[in-house]
C-alpha cells in the first residue's frame, strides 16, 4: 500500500535500502572476496546504464525514487543522484502515457498499476520529444511487490519520421481524392484495374458505354469491355505483375486505338493511354480514352471528299477533249435524223431502209445522250473544287442526283418522279446538286431493305404562290419521332431510325440551301414516312414566258460562232440553220473584225477557251468595240473552267451552257433574247 505525503517526505529523508535483482546488480559490490566477481559485474552494468542513450529507474512500494540512471534522465526531467528519494508518483503526474491499445493513463497511474502487479509500455510525451516509456513490477514470489523497475527510450527520430511518413500517406490521400475527383469530371473516358479486374470508372465511361451508373463497371473484367479483335492487344499488360514491375503497363504516346464494347454490343472507337496510378494506396493501371467515333467518321467523309476533288480534276483534264467531239456528234446525229423524219412526214410514203436508218440514228442519239449524262454527272458530282453561280436547270439536276443515288434507292423503294416545270435557280451547281443526292440518300436509308414494292421515294418539283420553286423528297420509311425533329441537322446526330447514318449529310444539304437564301421545312409520322421540303428563290434574271405582241416575221435572225474546232462549228450551224442565219468564224479576230465593220447578230456562240484569243479577252474587246451586243454573248465551255473564268462569268452574268448540248436547248437559250426584246418593247 502506498503511504500518505507526509509519512513518504519523512521517509525520503532517510536513506533507502535498495531492493530486488535490479538494484542488487546496481548496488555497491561488497569487498567480500567470495562476491568480488558480482561486484565487477554491477560495476560494469553501473557503467553500461550511465552510458546507455536511455532513463532507468526504480521506485519503491511507495512509489519513492530509489534508483536514475542514463543519459536521457535529463530528457524526462530526472536529475541522476538527485532523484533518488523524491515521489515518482508526483513526478509523473502531469504526464500521459498513450499505451499501445490506443488507451491512455497519466503517468503516476502507471506506476501504481506496475506496484499493483501489472506492466505498463506505451508513447510518453515530455516536452518536444517523445519515449517509448515502460515499467514492470518487481517481483519477490508469493505475490510481493517491493517496487518496480522502469525505462524511457528516446523515440523522438523515430516519431519524427513516422509523423513524416504519416504527413507524406496523408498528402498522397488527399492528391489521389483530388485526382479521383478530378477524374469523376473529365469529359475523358476514364476507368482503373487491377489484376484485371476494374476498380473505378468516371461517369463519362459509363456513359460512353451506355451504363447507368458507374458502379456497375466496378469488378467487372476489363478484357469484357475490349473488342475481342483487340484483345491480344491488351491481355500481355494483364498478365503482368503490375505491382512489381510497373513498366508493364501498356503506353503507347499519342494513344492506341482500341474498339470498346458498349452495353448493347455496339462497338466504340477509342484511342487509350495506359498509365500506373495509386488508387486506394494500391498500385493499379490508369486506362484514359478518347472517343474518336465521330472522328473517324468525319476522317472518312474528308477522304471520299479527297477522292471526289481527284475524280473532278481528272475530269475536268479530259472534258474538253471528250465534249467537243461529243458535242458536234450529238448535233450532227440529231440534223440527220430530223431531216429523216421531216421527209418521211412530208412524202407521205415511208421508206423501209428511212425507217431502219432512223431507228439506228435513234440509238446513236440515245447512246450520245447517255454518255453526255455520264460526263456532266462526273462533272457535277465530283468536281467540288469548281464553284460558279449561275441559273440552275433545277428538273435536270435533279435527274443528275437521282441517277447518282439510283443504286440506294432501287433495293429499297421504288422511285417516282413528278417534275413539273419550275424556274432555274441561282446557284452553284456542283453544291446544288450534292445537297439534292444528300437528300434522296436520305429519304432511302429511312426505309428499311424489305420489299421494295411497298415502299416509295418520290420526287416533285412545282412553283409555289409566291414564284418560289419548291423540292420534295418523300418516303414511306419509319419516320422520325417529334423530340428528334429539332435536331436532324445537328452534324453527326441520328434519330435512330431504321437504316440512318449518322453524319454530315443532312447537316452539309442544310447548310447549302440555307446559303442560298432558301430553307429545308420537315415533316415527319412515325412508322408512315417523312417529307423534306426545299424552298429556293428563283433566279433573278428569270421571267414567266409572255406572249409575244409582235406579229410573225419572215425574216431569220442572225447568229454568230466563233469556235476554233471547225467540225464544232459546222454542226452547230447546221442545226440551227432552218431557223437562223449563220455565220462562223474560227477566231476572236474574225469576229471583232466583223463587229467593228457594223455586222450586229441576234445571238452571239462564243468557245471560252480558244487558242488565239481566250473568250475573256474577246469579250474585252467588244466592250470596246460594240457594246450593245455585249448581253447577246453566249458562252460554251466542255467543262474546263479556272478560278479567273469563273470569276469572270460570274461578274458578267451572261449565259453560258456546256457542251455537248442538244439542238432544242440551243434554240431554247437563243430565244430567250426574243422574250427581252419583247419585254422591252
Amino acid at each position: 500500500m502506498v503511504h500518505g505525503r507526509h509519512t513518504r517526505h519523512a521517509r525520503a529523508r532517510e536513506p533507502r535500502r535498495q531492493s530486488g535483482t535490479f538494484h542488487r546488480l546496481l548496488a555497491p559490490a561488497p569487498r567480500d572476496t567470495a562476491v568480488h566477481a558480482n561486484g565487477n559485474e554491477s560495476a560494469l552494468l553501473r557503467k553500461v546504464v550511465a552510458d546507455a542513450p536511455v532513463a532507468f529507474f526504480a521506485v519503491d512500494a511507495d512509489g519513492i525514487f530509489t534508483l536514475a540512471e542514463g543519459k536521457r534522465l535529463a530528457a524526462v526531467g530526472l536529475e541522476a543522484g538527485e532523484v533518488v528519494g523524491r515521489s515518482s508518483l508526483d513526478h509523473y503526474r502531469a504526464t500521459t502515457i498513450v499505451c499501445a491499445d490506443g488507451n491512455s493513463m497519466s503517468g503516476d497511474d502507471a506506476i501504481r498499476a506496475a506496484l499493483d502487479g501489472r506492466g505498463v509500455s506505451g508513447r510518453l510525451e515530455i516536452g518536444a520529444s517523445v519515449f517509448d516509456f515502460q515499467i514492470e513490477p518487481q517481483s519477490m514470489g508469493a505475490g510481493e511487490v517491493p517496487g518496480a523497475v522502469g525505462m524511457c527510450t528516446d523515440a523522438s527520430a523515430r516519431a519524427r519520421l513516422e509523423r513524416a511518413m504519416y504527413e507524406v500517406s496523408a498528402a498522397r490521400r488527399q492528391s489521389e481524392m483530388a485526382c479521383v475527383a478530378l477524374l469523376d469530371t473529365s469529359i475523358e473516358l476514364v476507368c482503373a484495374h487491377r489484376h484485371g479486374h476494374i476498380v473505378y470508372a468516371n461517369v463519362a465511361m459509363a456513359k460512353a458505354l451506355r451504363y447507368d451508373d458507374a458502379a456497375q463497371l466496378a469488378g467487372m473484367p476489363f478484357l469484357d469491355l475490349v473488342h475481342s479483335e483487340d484483345r491480344a492487344l491488351v491481355e500481355p499488360a494483364l498478365a503482368s505483375k503490375l505491382v512489381s514491375a510497373p513498366s508493364a503497363c501498356v503506353h503507347a504516346p499519342g494513344g492506341r486505338a482500341l474498339r470498346l464494347l458498349q452495353r448493347d454490343g455496339s462497338v466504340l472507337k477509342s484511342e487509350t493511354v495506359t498509365t500506373p496510378f495509386i488508387f486506394e494506396g494500391r498500385l493499379t493501371t490508369l486506362v484514359i480514352a478518347a472517343d474518336v467515333t465521330e472522328r473517324d467518321l468525319l476522317r472518312e467523309q474528308w477522304i471520299r471528299a479527297d477522292r471526289l476533288m481527284a475524280m473532278g480534276t481528272l475530269a475536268a483534264g479530259v472534258a474538253h477533249e471528250i465534249n467537243n467531239p461529243l458535242a458536234y456528234a450529238l448535233l450532227n446525229v440529231e440534223l440527220v435524223l430530223r431531216r429523216l423524219r421531216a421527209r418521211a412526214a412530208s412524202s407521205g410514203d415511208s421508206d423501209p431502209c428511212d425507217s431502219d436508218h432512223a431507228e439506228s440514228l435513234a440509238h446513236a442519239l440515245d447512246g450520245i445522250a447517255r454518255v453526255r449524262g455520264i460526263v456532266h454527272n462526273l462533272m457535277t458530282f465530283a468536281s467540288s473544287n469548281i464553284e460558279r453561280c449561275a441559273p440552275v436547270d433545277v428538273r435536270g439536276l435533279l435527274e443528275s442526283a437521282v441517277q447518282m443515288a439510283l443504286h440506294e434507292i432501287r433495293s429499297r423503294a421504288k422511285l417516282v418522279r413528278d417534275l413539273a416545270e419550275v424556274a432555274p435557280i441561282d446557284a452553284d451547281e456542283t453544291r446544288l446538286g450534292q445537297a439534292f443526292f444528300n437528300l434522296l440518300v436520305n429519304a432511302a436509308q429511312s426505309i428499311p431493305e424489305t420489299n421494295s414494292q411497298q415502299h416509295e421515294v418520290r420526287v416533285t418539283t412545282r412553283m409555289s404562290e409566291r414564284g418560289e420553286v419548291v423540292v420534295e423528297f418523300a418516303d414511306t420509311g419509319v419516320g422520325i419521332a417529334p423530340e428528334a425533329l429539332p435536331r436532324i441537322f445537328d452534324p453527326f446526330f441520328s434519330a435512330n431510325h431504321l437504316g440512318a447514318r449518322k453524319g454530315l449529310g443532312l447537316s452539309i444539304a442544310h447548310g447549302i440551301i440555307e446559303a442560298l437564301g432558301g430553307e429545308i421545312q420537315v415533316e415527319s409520322t412515325l412508322g408512315k414516312g417523312s417529307v423534306f421540303r426545299v424552298v429556293l428563290p428563283a433566279a433573278k434574271t428569270w421571267r414567266p414566258s409572255l406572249p409575244s405582241g409582235r406579229p410573225a416575221t419572215q425574216k431569220r435572225r442572225r447568229v454568230l460562232i466563233v469556235e476554233e474546232d471547225a467540225l464544232v462549228a459546222e454542226a452547230i450551224a447546221r442545226t440551227l440553220a432552218g431557223e437562223f442565219a449563220i455565220t462562223t468564224v474560227g477566231g476572236g479576230r474574225e469576229a471583232l473584225a466583223l463587229l467593228g465593220a457594223g455586222e450586229r447578230y441576234h445571238a452571239l456562240l462564243t468557245d471560252l477557251m480558244m487558242s488565239e484569243m481566250s473568250g475573256l479577252d474577246f469579250y474585252a474587246e467588244m466592250v470596246r468595240i460594240a457594246p450593245d451586243v455585249i448581253r447577246r454573248v453566249v458562252f460554251m465551255t466542255a467543262g474546263v473552267c479556272t478560278p479567273q473564268t469563273r470569276a469572270f462569268l460570274k461578274s458578267v452574268g451572261n449565259h453560258c451552257i456546256e457542251k455537248p448540248f442538244d439542238a432544242g436547248e440551243l434554240r431554247r437559250l437563243i430565244r430567250t433574247f426574243d422574250e427581252a426584246d419583247a419585254h422591252r418593247d
